[in-house]
């Protein structure tokens, strides 16, 4: 049976995924729960990013974090979740 951890993990990879597939990057799932850098994965541009572009395919490594708790600030624009810093 799927926890709700391993529901969460897995709702954070799809978004991510989504989220960068429709702007065009790829999405990579790296690491596992064990991942000594945390790294869960990995958003990567393919080429330049434009034409005058120095940059040539850039990585972003990502840890992803998921809540069922949702501390919305008085005005609405923010939300805070308190986690452990560990990286």
């Amino acid at each position: 049976m799927m926890t709700e951890e391993h529901k969460k993990e897995h709702l954070s990879h799809v978004y991510v995924y989504a989220v960068a597939t429709s702007a065009r990057f790829a999405y990579e799932k790296t690491g596992n729960s064990n991942d000594i850098d945390s790294i869960d994965g990995q958003i990567r541009a393919h080429g330049p990013l434009n034409d005058n572009s120095k940059l040539i395919s850039p990585t972003i490594d990502l840890q992803l974090k998921a809540t069922t708790i949702c501390n919305i600030s008085a005005d609405g624009n923010f939300y805070r979740v308190p986690i452990k810093i560990k990286n």
